[in-house]
C-alpha cells in the first residue's frame, strides 16, 4: 500500500469504532489518493467519479470498478447523508476496508510483485520470450 494511502487507511481504522461514517469518508479519500498513484494508468488528480470513469475507459475489470464505486458511494454518503445511514451499518464499512485492500492488491501489488520476479530472469531468457512473442502475434 502506498504510504500516502496507508496513512489515511490507518486513520480510518482508528476512528471506525467511534464513527463508521468517518471511517467510510476516509476510505473514500484513500481511493481518491490511490488512483493517481497507479503508474500503469497515468491518471491525473480529478474528481473521484471522473478518475473511476477514466479507469473504466482504460479497461479495468468490472469487479474493480464496482469495488471503487462502492467505496465512493458509501464515502459520499458519509459526507452528505442521504439514503444510507452508515452509523447503523458497521458491517458495510468494515467490508470497505477489505475492498480497499483488494483494490490495492489488484491494481498495484500483484503487478509489482510479478514485474520484480520477471526482472530477475536472465537476459538471454528474456530475449527468447521476446522472440516467441514477436512470432506469436497475428499477422495482418
Amino acid at each position: 500500500m502506498p504510504n500516502e494511502v496507508k496513512g489515511i487507511y490507518e486513520e480510518a481504522t482508528k476512528v471506525f469504532k467511534h464513527s463508521p461514517r468517518a471511517a467510510a469518508v476516509l476510505l473514500r479519500l484513500a481511493i481518491e489518493t490511490m488512483i493517481p498513484l497507479i503508474e500503469e494508468y497515468e491518471i491525473e488528480k480529478a474528481k473521484l467519479n471522473t478518475m473511476i470513469g477514466i479507469l473504466v475507459q482504460k479497461g479495468i475489470p468490472d469487479h474493480i470498478q464496482q469495488g471503487l464505486d462502492t467505496i465512493r458511494i458509501y464515502g459520499n454518503e458519509g459526507i452528505h447523508p442521504g439514503e444510507i445511514v452508515l452509523n447503523d451499518d458497521e458491517e458495510i464499512v468494515f467490508y470497505m476496508f477489505e475492498l480497499i485492500n483488494d483494490m490495492i492488491e489488484e491494481l498495484i501489488s500483484r503487478k509489482t510483485k510479478i514485474r520484480k520476479a520477471y526482472a530477475k530472469i536472465p537476459a538471454d531468457k528474456i530475449k527468447g520470450i521476446l522472440n516467441r512473442d514477436r512470432n506469436s502475434k497475428p499477422k495482418d
